[in-house]
């Protein structure tokens, strides 16, 4: 019997992957930060973002580096589904910084792109001590 429910959880599992869908970014609402890193840990940074309906999915952190620069967006699935519910689900996931620099960090925050198509962001700094 337990074979038969363990394998009725595997087949949902994989009729949902059938579905289709395209990969989309979202913008970061904020990240919650410590006053400061100390150099040579790993800390943790507080990452709040929102999906927009129940046809998005987290899928990762985009966090690119850039010098002493982060870039933070949400990399999420959106579903093709008929129907859709418009319902924003404000979510805040956990993300390790290994701090291993000595500079500030600067976290720069995707909040979309511009009339031009150039990309804005909110800057966050945090000082590292040693």
């Amino acid at each position: 019997m337990m074979l038969l429910f363990s394998i009725g959880i595997l087949v949902s599992c994989i009729e949902n992957n059938n579905i289709p869908y395209k990969d989309v970014v979202l913008e970061i609402d904020t990240i919650y930060v410590p006053d400061h890193f100390k150099f040579g840990t790993i800390d943790t940074i507080h990452i709040a973002y929102s999906l927009p309906d129940d046809c998005s999915e987290f899928r990762s952190v985009y966090y690119q580096y850039q010098d002493t620069a982060r870039i933070l967006a949400i990399n999420a699935l959106m579903y093709d589904r008929a129907i859709c519910v418009t319902s924003i689900s404000n979510r805040v996931i956990k993300f390790p910084i290994e701090v291993f620099q000595m500079e500030a960090f600067v976290f720069k925050l995707w909040k979309g792109e511009g009339v031009n198509g150039v990309g804005i962001y909110q800057e966050i700094v945090v000082p590292v001590e040693y």
